[in-house]
């Protein structure tokens, strides 16, 4: 094959199982064509590599109040830190550590956490107007006697249209005379203060004093210079070739008998791999300069793809199942181009008859 004639391709797939099963496939349906057998390989191979990636980073941190950091693993310089190859690729790993001699312990200058509220300025209320203007008589005159100013008979005093008038006012004594809302003062107390011309500061709850916010509260601080080493699975898939027909694909893979083998880390390819097939493994394997390990599943099915000169419309393959050799046949690319053109031949004549027609 490939120029060898009926070489061996596999133990489980020769030149002459292929040409049994390609004549026992023909003869059920029409003489032999003639003409010598080619064949050509085209073996399949899926790999799926699985590679663990690394990432270090370094930051400075803070934290308010106390904390321990003694569990937590120490480093010099985090490029050197020695972490062993996981032997999993595929689990996800974020492994925190303090950088020695980082750790710094500050007293805050506030004491105990507080400081003045900076609102009410440490008072814990809020200055209030005792009264506001009456909601029944505020365009109008809360005394249709005095007008809210105690003084009878002034000119403004007038109510009005629809403004009920039967309280007694507060200011000059006018009996039935004033707004029912404010009696003739014009104003009500306040709701909020309730008159006290006081309201609790909202930003302290009435404490006089808030958290400080540089230290959270605590009073004391811990800084410290964090390195972060983060491992992350990534997957990779190779499939050769990639031109194969999607149906003998889906077959193959579905009843042919495939070989596999699992790879941790460096362990060499397999020996009967295609050489074609184990260089593009071999580099599909090469090592990214941020993996720190890798696991390559491979699975490869021998297989040839066979024509007869005799028959220009057919393409067969064929692949090794379970103690047989199976065969598929496909229209060949000069018969799918002869369809093609019986297809586009009989769409112009339609459109012309259509045309015609109407």
């Amino acid at each position: 094959m490939d120029g060898e004639g009926h070489g061996t391709l596999d133990d489980r797939l020769t030149a002459q199982r292929v040409t049994e099963a390609l004549r026992q496939h023909i003869a059920h349906r029409r003489p032999m064509p003639s003409g010598e057998i080619s064949f050509s390989r085209c073996s399949l191979l899926e790999c799926r590599i699985t590679r663990s990636l690394e990432t270090r980073s370094e930051a400075r941190r803070e934290h308010h109040g106390d904390i321990d950091l003694s569990a937590r693993p120490v480093y010099t310089v985090l490029s050197d830190y020695p972490l062993a190859p996981p032997i999993d690729p595929g689990k996800s790993r974020r492994l925190v550590l303090v950088r020695r001699d980082s750790v710094e312990e500050r007293l805050c200058a506030c004491g105990n956490g507080t400081v003045s509220c900076a609102r009410c300025t440490g008072r814990g209320h809020l200055t209030c107007e005792p009264d506001v203007p009456c909601g029944e008589c505020r365009e109008t005159t809360p005394c249709r006697a005095c007008g809210g100013t105690a003084q009878w008979d002034r000119p403004r005093a007038a109510l009005a249209a629809g403004q009920e008038a039967s309280a007694d006012c507060v200011r000059c004594g006018a009996v039935g005379k004033a707004c029912t809302g404010c009696r003739g003062r014009g104003c009500t107390t306040c709701p909020r203060c309730k008159g006290t011309a006081k309201i609790t500061c909202p930003a302290c709850q009435g404490r006089g004093t808030t958290e400080h916010a540089a230290c959270g509260g605590q009073g004391q601080t811990v800084t410290w210079t964090e390195g972060v080493i983060t491992r992350t699975p990534a997957t990779e898939q190779l499939r050769r070739p990639e031109a194969l027909p999607p149906f003998v694909r889906s077959v193959a893979r579905a009843a042919g008998e495939w070989s596999s083998a699992h790879l941790n880390g460096d362990e060499p390819l397999p020996e009967d791999l295609e050489p074609g097939h184990h260089k593009a493994a071999e580099t599909f394997r090469t090592r990214r300069p941020d993996e720190v390990s890798q696991r390559a599943e491979l699975r490869w099915l021998p297989m040839v793809r066979a024509t007869i000169p005799g028959d220009r419309y057919r393409v067969y393959y064929a692949f090794p199942t379970s103690g047989d050799t199976r065969l598929l046949c496909r229209p060949s690319p000069y018969a799918t181009t002869l369809i093609a053109g019986l297809l586009l031949a009989v769409a112009l004549v339609s459109w012309l008859v259509v045309r015609l027609w109407h």
